[in-house]
């Protein structure tokens, strides 16, 4: 079993305690340096080169979403998990543009944390379950409209499942359709958005207010 390596970065040190002591149950998930500021924590994860970085976004010296943004132009930068108390849009659309991996909250379910740390890992967006709903309830932003008359009936529902996390496979099987059509709707809808990976069209719905149908 492959075991990523993970920094915890919090100003909590009873928080980054729970934190470990939760990714001490699985065993495909190993923190390896916890750091309670930014420079501390930017410094660690040149030190460590993790797989994946977890860290909140209120931080003495800077802010997380600033912190995420200097990681991830690190020659070869881990995936990065923002888990904080804040759920506001702003944060959320903030830090998927500036290319983090998920954005899962404090009192999110430990399993939907582990989720959100796995998810990432492979390469995928995470969305805590609270922060999509906010997304769902959100008045569409009118400068997207535009995009989104590009896009099938089809093409818009699946491109709503891609944005809520949903895979290929579990597409096909939620609308009865193959993986091979699955995949040729998310190369029309990366065609005709201007977008090349699932990473981009999530962070396109941040930026620019598309949300699923």
């Amino acid at each position: 079993m492959t075991q990523h390596r993970i920094v915890l970065i919090d100003d909590h040190p009873l928080y980054r305690e729970g934190v470990r002591t939760m990714i001490s149950w699985h065993h495909d998930l190993r923190i390896v340096g916890e750091a309670g500021d930014a420079r501390s924590g930017l410094e660690l994860v040149e030190e460590t080169q993790p797989d994946g970085v977890v860290l909140d976004i209120t931080l003495p010296g800077s802010d997380g979403v600033t912190l995420a943004g200097k990681i991830l132009r690190m020659k070869s930068p881990p995936r990065v998990i923002i888990l904080s108390m804040h759920k506001g849009l702003d944060y959320v659309r903030q830090a998927i543009a500036t290319g983090v991996s998920g954005y899962s909250l404090k009192d999110d379910a430990p399993h939907l944390i582990v989720e959100a740390i796995r998810t990432a890992l492979k390469g995928e967006i995470y969305l805590s379950p609270q922060v999509r709903e906010e997304f769902r309830s959100m008045p569409v932003d009118p400068s997207a409209a535009g995009l989104f008359e590009h896009l099938s009936e089809r093409e818009r529902e699946i491109f709503g499942m891609i944005v809520q996390g949903h895979s290929s496979q579990r597409i096909a099987e939620e609308l009865f359709i193959t993986l091979k059509t699955v995949e040729t709707h998310r190369a029309n809808i990366n065609r005709k958005l201007g977008v090349h990976s699932t990473s981009e069209i999530v962070r396109l719905a941040a930026q620019r207010g598309l949300l699923p149908p």
